[in-house]
This record gives C-alpha cells, sequence and structure tokens, in this order.
C-alpha cells in the first residue's frame, strides 16, 4: 500500500500537544480528502511510462488532507451563499464548513485557516468572531512558513496581508 493509496480510517491519531483527542472524518469529508489525494496520486503516475510514484513526508500528507478539506469547506460556503436555502439551512452548512475548517487546522496549523474560521464564524453571528480573529493575527505575527507551508498557502491562494489587515480591522 502506497502513500497515496485512498484514505480508508475515519480516525487520525494525533498525539499533539493540545489536541488528544483524534480527529473522526464525516464520510463527506472523507471522500473531499480522497479526492485531493487522488490528484496527486495522479500526477506521480503522470511519467512517460505511467509507473511513476510519489513518496511523501508525514507532514506533507497532512497538508494534503488538510488541502481536501479547505476545498471541501469552500464548496460548502459556496452552496450555502449562492444554494436555494433557507437561513437556517445556510447556517447548518456553514457550520458543516466550520467544523471541517477546524480539522484541517488541527491536522496542518495554518494561522490562516483561523481566519477563515473567523470569517465563517462573523457570518453566522457567533460571539468567539473576535477572538478568533485575534488568535489569527498573534499565530501569524509568529509564524515563520517553511517549505511545506508555502506550498499549501500558495496552491489555496491564501493572501495573508489581505487576511491581516481584515482580521486588524475585526479586532479594532
Amino acid at each position: 500500500m502506497g502513500i497515496f493509496d485512498i484514505f480508508k480510517p475515519k480516525q487520525i491519531d494525533l498525539n499533539q500537544k493540545f489536541f488528544k483527542d483524534p480527529v473522526i472524518f464525516t464520510d463527506e469529508e472523507l471522500a473531499a480528502i480522497n479526492k485531493n489525494i487522488q490528484v496527486f496520486s495522479d500526477m506521480g503516475k503522470a511519467s512517460p511510462e505511467g509507473k511513476g510514484e510519489w513518496f511523501v513526508s508525514k507532514r506533507s500528507k497532512d497538508g494534503i488532507i488538510a488541502q481536501g478539506l479547505s476545498y471541501y469547506v469552500d464548496d460548502l460556503i459556496r452552496q450555502a451563499r449562492f444554494g436555494n436555502y433557507s437561513d437556517y439551512q445556510s447556517i447548518q452548512i456553514i457550520k458543516k464548513a466550520i467544523s471541517a475548517k477546524t480539522k484541517a487546522f488541527r491536522i496542518f496549523p495554518l494561522p490562516f485557516f483561523l481566519f477563515e474560521l473567523g470569517c465563517m464564524l462573523k457570518s453566522i453571528g457567533d460571539k468567539s468572531t473576535r477572538s478568533v480573529f485575534r488568535s489569527f493575527s498573534e499565530s501569524q505575527e509568529r509564524f515563520k512558513p517553511d517549505e511545506i507551508d508555502l506550498i499549501f498557502l500558495n496552491a489555496m491562494h491564501c493572501n495573508i496581508d489581505s487576511a491581516k489587515a481584515e482580521a486588524q480591522k475585526e479586532v479594532g
């Protein structure tokens, strides 16, 4: 079984300092993760002979998983904004997106994910919005991205400068 085999388990045991509980994915989240892993797997097979294989570090695979979840969140947000749903249904969709983005942050803790969480919380009128934007600002200030972080930040088109400015307005 290769590193890009379709992600089967519903749990990832994160032995991180702050998160003792495993991340449990919904079937929809797993489908989004598998889709993203498949994209990377297909790139590995794109050699002229069609036999290519890629091996990535655990951290890179975590980034691929978080990226898949982020794309899933983007789809949910579009669905909530442009679908023909009641306000209640749209809020439920956004709450689903918040859950998935939180999992992405737990797996691959990019401060930008906190900014996106703040935006989603703001859209449903959650009281913790300001503190999440503050956490983003503080985390981003200390954040020194390495090459792997930059690959995923660029692939997901994260505009850090714009996020910092918007977060600053929210915190006052």
